[in-house]
C-alpha cells in the first residue's frame, strides 16, 4: 500500500483497531488494580488545606472532559504548517454546567476563534478573521468517588470568513470517555472521538477520523502540574492512514485566584519535525 504525501504509514484497520482494543482493555483492567485505600485518602486530605485541595482539583480538571464545571478560557494556538506558513488562532471558550441528579451533570461548551494566517514565503496573501465556531453539549456520570464516564456531541460550524481560516466544512464529533483518579495527585483518562464532516465546500475532501486519547495528569508541589498524552489517529478518508501524536503540557495555578496558566506542545511523529502546535491557555474557574 502507498503512503500519502505527509509520510503517514498506512495500516489495515483491523490491525489498528485490534492494537487499540488491547491497550484500552489493559487500561480498563487497571481500574480494579490500584484503588487507593480509604485510610490513605483520608490521611492525604487532612494533610492539605482547602485551598490546596481546590487548586489540585482545578489542575486535574484542565485536561478532563468528564468534569463539567463553569469556566472560561482564552487560548492562543500556534500551528506551524507546510511551506513555511502558519496559523495563529486566538480562541475564547466558555463552559456552562449544572447538576441533573446527584450522580449526573450536564454541560454546554462554546468556542469562538479569531485566526491569523501568515503565508510567509508562499505566493498567497495573508488572511485574518473569524474561524470555525465550535459548540458541544453532553453529560457525565459519577460511577464512584474516583471514576467518571460521559459523552458529548461536538459540532464545528463552517463559519470562517476566509477559506484559509477554517476547514471549509461542517463537522460532527461524538465522543465518550472514562476518567480515573488514581490518587489525589494523579488522574488518567481514556477518550474515543470520531470526526465526520458534511456539507463540504466544493473541492474540499470529507473527513472520517477516529481519535483515541490517553492523557495522564500529575499534580506537582507548589501548584504545578504536567500532562503527557498519546493520541493515535486513523484517517479513513486517506486509505486508513495511521498517525501517532504526542502532547506534553505544563500548568501553573495561581494561589490567590481561581486562574490557571497552561503551555502545551503537540507533535505528530509521522510528519516533518517542523510541523507542530504550541498552545498557551489561561483558564478562570467560576463558582
Amino acid at each position: 500500500m502507498k503512503t500519502d504525501a505527509k509520510c503517514r504509514s498506512t495500516i489495515p484497520s483491523q490491525r489498528v483497531l485490534r492494537a487499540l482494543l488491547v491497550v484500552c482493555c489493559g487500561w480498563l483492567a487497571s481500574l480494579h488494580a490500584a484503588e487507593p485505600s480509604p485510610a490513605a485518602e483520608i490521611q492525604q486530605t487532612t494533610d492539605s488545606t482547602p485551598g490546596e485541595i481546590e487548586r489540585n482539583a482545578n489542575l486535574k480538571d484542565l485536561e478532563d472532559p468528564t468534569i463539567l464545571r463553569r469556566r472560561w478560557w482564552l487560548q492562543n494556538e500556534f500551528d506551524n504548517l507546510d511551506a513555511g506558513e502558519y496559523n495563529n488562532k486566538l480562541t475564547f471558550g466558555y463552559i456552562a454546567a449544572g447538576k441533573m441528579t446527584d450522580n449526573e451533570d450536564w454541560g454546554f461548551r462554546l468556542e469562538v476563534p479569531v485566526v491569523l494566517h501568515n503565508a510567509e514565503s508562499s505566493k498567497r496573501s495573508d488572511a485574518f478573521g473569524l474561524g470555525d465556531i465550535d459548540v458541544a453539549a453532553g453529560t457525565i456520570f459519577r460511577l464512584s468517588d474516583t471514576v467518571r464516564t460521559g459523552g458529548a456531541m461536538e459540532m464545528r460550524m463552517n463559519s470562517a470568513t476566509h477559506s484559509r481560516l477554517g476547514d471549509d466544512r461542517w463537522r460532527l464529533s461524538p465522543f465518550w470517555g472514562v476518567s480515573w483518579d488514581i490518587s489525589k495527585h494523579v488522574r488518567t483518562e481514556l477518550l474515543f472521538q470520531f470526526d465526520f464532516s458534511f456539507a463540504e465546500e466544493p473541492g474540499v475532501k470529507l473527513q472520517r477520523t477516529l481519535e483515541v486519547h490517553f492523557p495522564t495528569t500529575f499534580v506537582l508541589p507548589d501548584d504545578w502540574s504536567i500532562t503527557v498524552e498519546y493520541k493515535p489517529q486513523v484517517d479513513y478518508a486517506k486509505h486508513e492512514a495511521f498517525e501517532n501524536i504526542i502532547r506534553a503540557a505544563i500548568s501553573k495555578h495561581l494561589k490567590d485566584r481561581p486562574l490557571a496558566i497552561s503551555l502545551s506542545f503537540e507533535q505528530p511523529l509521522n510528519s516533518q519535525p517542523n510541523q507542530f502546535k504550541a498552545l498557551l491557555t489561561a483558564t478562570y474557574f467560576l463558582k
